[in-house]
């Protein structure tokens, strides 16, 4: 058993939900369900800059990059105490009991984005679970799941010259009856500073689209236990992990096909206009759930910059892992 420290984010107004546009493409319309690691990391960024200065940003920077003293999860649906997590990527109904391998199950359970904490313990642990899936989330026994939905509304952009207007559609994310948490790590000389900064954050509002509202929370700082095996052979990944390339080459020499199981997404898009809207270079990186073997690495991934030397622009990619067998 291990602890973990955690943030729960949640809506200041349990009547209307948690809205967020999660972006997760090149479209305004497009939403994730997931708040990702790299959107947290540019947040926190954000509001430690705006708490502390920019000498102090850049400190903590070079020892993140260097040290790797901070490590970030995704966040991910909390419903009545019931923590999910991402479905781990090499899942099926082989690994699970209580119901008949039928191709009705194997659709809901590839559909499926998450699990619940004590299924996900079972799993990474090989211990064979009963299961039930309902409306993309597999768990143990039958619980009140969130309700996740993404829908688009029309918006009206107003030129502040000419006056003329411009319709546009944006996608979002409403979260109606729980929340969203992550975990995070970091030495315990910024421990403070960060949790200030997360404060900030949650009042500035998670995610884009803050100008109208979205986002904006209020946050709750908890641990939770997870069950671990003692000898881990593997990791499942809980954030984005844009892996080194002497990561690569070892995963591609020495990666067992039957230990592994993973999907790639592609992340870019453009910075805060409050510092200036630069297009970012696109990264490539494994996905939350994603199974990977072992390697002889306390921690995996990097923070790339994904802009020119002269202002530089860092996309968080170390991989927040647990270990499983």
């Amino acid at each position: 058993m291990r602890e973990y420290n955690i943030c729960i984010i949640k809506t200041e107004e349990p009547h209307l939900g948690l809205r967020l546009h999660l972006g997760s493409g090149s479209s305004l319309e497009s939403t994730d369900l997931i708040i990702h690691s790299d959107t947290i990391f540019n947040g926190l960024c954000w509001a430690y800059r705006e708490l502390y200065g920019e000498v102090e940003l850049k400190d903590l920077l070079k020892d993140i990059i260097n040290h790797k003293i901070l490590l970030i999860s995704s966040a991910f649906p909390l419903s009545d105490d019931v923590f999910y997590f991402p479905k781990p990527l090499h899942l099926s109904t082989k690994m699970l009991k209580g119901n008949d391998e039928s191709k009705t199950d194997y659709k809901k359970i590839k559909s499926a984005r998450f699990i619940s904490k004590d299924l996900f313990e079972d799993i990474i642990n090989e211990r064979v679970s009963e299961y039930h899936v309902e409306k993309g989330f597999i768990h143990k026994e039958k619980e009140k799941v969130p309700i996740i939905k993404t829908s688009i509304e029309y918006r009206n952009r107003l030129d502040r010259i000419s006056y003329s207007s411009d319709i546009y559609r944006c996608g979002y994310t409403l979260i109606e009856n729980g929340a969203y948490w992550f975990s995070y790590s970091i030495n315990d000389k910024y421990m403070d500073r960060l949790r200030a900064s997360l404060r900030l954050l949650a009042d500035n509002g998670f995610g884009g689209e803050r100008s109208i509202g979205l986002g904006k929370a209020s946050i709750e700082f908890r641990t939770v236990n997870i069950d671990e095996p003692e000898a881990p052979n593997r990791i499942i990944s809980l954030s984005l992990y844009h892996p080194t390339r002497e990561e690569v080459s070892r995963l591609v020499s020495n990666a067992p096909i039957d230990k592994v199981a993973y999907s790639l997404i592609t992340r870019g898009g453009w910075t805060d206009p409050r510092v200036g809207s630069i297009r970012k270079k696109r990264v490539r990186c494994f996905e939350e759930g994603s199974v990977l073997p072992l390697q002889p690495y306390a921690i995996y991934g990097s923070v790339t910059n994904v802009n020119d030397d002269k202002m530089p622009i860092y996309h968080y990619g170390l991989c927040y892992s647990v270990g499983m067998i």
